[in-house]
């Protein structure tokens, strides 16, 4: 099965190709402002190095958040063209589970990213499932929240500057988390939800819109 997975929910551009049963992916650094601009493009040259197709491809997902909203929507509405052109199923992964499954271990783990504004989106899992809701916290609530596991493991894309009582690991390479994601859900046979975005804070559009 060839699978085809992009995320666009951050300042990077990432994207992962499985072919057969071997994994690809590219990142573009830097990329925030212009990922309608460069995603077609940067998918396009990795499927012809790969020497496949869009028709070769046989499911397609998106990063649905959270993350960036412009960002995101652009992710989504590329990869919904794409299934409704060649008629193949969605796959769809959040930035959340993307840092849990990059982490092997039996203990809780909790993911945090930064939101902005001195706030942290948040979640926790345990072997591969997400055991709590999502949340965008302030500072005090992400530590109230991670003091409520025992022991749990911290696990985010960039050194956050974090309370030394807690044990954070750092996976900053975004290219390779989310190969590693998608091999964890090919491995779990995860069917993949609807291509929604996850929202977990209104977007400033939003807000100006509900004044």
């Amino acid at each position: 099965m060839n699978v085809l997975l992009i995320d666009t929910s951050k300042n990077s551009l990432d994207i992962v190709i499985k072919k057969g049963e071997n994994y690809f992916y590219s990142t573009y650094k830097e990329s925030k402002f212009i990922h309608s601009v460069i995603l077609l493009d940067e998918i396009d040259r990795m499927l012809k190095e790969l020497n496949l197709s869009i028709n070769d491809i046989d499911k397609f997902g998106a990063c649905v958040g959270p993350g960036s909203f412009t960002g995101i929507r652009v992710g989504i509405s590329t990869v919904k063209a794409f299934s409704f052109a060649t008629k193949r199923d969605t796959l769809n992964v959040n930035s959340l589970k993307i840092l849990a499954y990059n982490e092997d271990s039996d203990r809780e783990i909790i993911s945090v990213i930064d939101a902005g504004h001195n706030k942290y989106y948040s979640c926790s899992f345990k072997k591969y499932r997400r055991t709590s809701d999502y949340y965008c916290f302030e500072r005090d609530e992400l530590f109230k929240f991670i003091n409520m596991f025992e022991n749990p493991v911290i696990v985010c894309n960039e050194d956050l500057d974090l309370s030394d009582n807690f044990e954070k690991k750092i996976f900053s390479d975004t290219g390779k988390n989310l190969k590693m994601a998608l091999s964890k859900m090919i491995e779990f046979n995860e069917k993949g939800e609807e291509l929604t975005p996850l929202y977990i804070a209104q977007s400033q559009a939003e807000k100006d819109k509900s004044k």
